[in-house]
């Protein structure tokens, strides 16, 4: 039956963003960031269907189911061990701006603390989301009820993780 409900809502898989970017001295290593700087994480807003809330109602004679159906947290696999779990869509990260020390404005970030193996581009973490939808239920014979259930993200980007090396710097005179 839950298989059914969720079929109904046409819901999609939430789109898995990450603040990673081309670094300019491993443009072959692709999608990267640095050993602790904050990853941004988030999923698309601007889909309804992957972040939201809706009504809905259904009518058979007599008879009528009114939902509602809210998304509530989504929780990401970051691919080393570690889960994020976001009360919020998250913030899409637009620039490079400041990459390894600006954090994201929703919290909604990792910091891995481990490094992809040295110049193996495929040697990354793969990272996954899974929204938690909550829908409230009732009818006009008075039932009501309450259920949630997941969606899997099914597009999931995979990172490289560098180690930003620190050099010497003299003084200045």
């Amino acid at each position: 039956m839950l298989v059914a409900q969720r079929a109904q809502l046409s819901l999609h898989p939430p789109t898995v963003g990450v603040g990673a970017y081309v670094l300019k001295d491993l443009p072959e290593m692709g999608r990267a960031t640095y050993i602790g700087a904050p990853l941004w994480l988030w999923v698309n807003r601007y889909d309804s269907l992957q972040w939201g809330t809706h009504t809905l109602s259904a009518s058979v004679d007599q008879f009528t189911v009114s939902a509602t159906v809210k998304s509530t947290k989504v929780t990401y696999d970051t691919g080393d061990g570690s889960t994020v779990t976001c009360l919020g869509a998250g913030d899409a990260r637009t620039s490079e701006l400041d990459r390894l020390r600006n954090e994201s404005p929703s919290g909604c970030q990792h910091r891995y603390m481990v490094r992809s193996e040295m110049d193996n581009p495929n040697d990354r973490f793969t990272i996954s989301a899974t929204v938690t939808w909550r829908v409230q239920w009732s009818t006009t014979d008075g039932q009501y009820g309450s259920f949630t259930f997941e969606i899997d993200s099914i597009d999931n980007p995979s990172i490289y993780v560098a180690e930003l090396f620190a050099y010497p710097v003299a003084p200045p005179s």
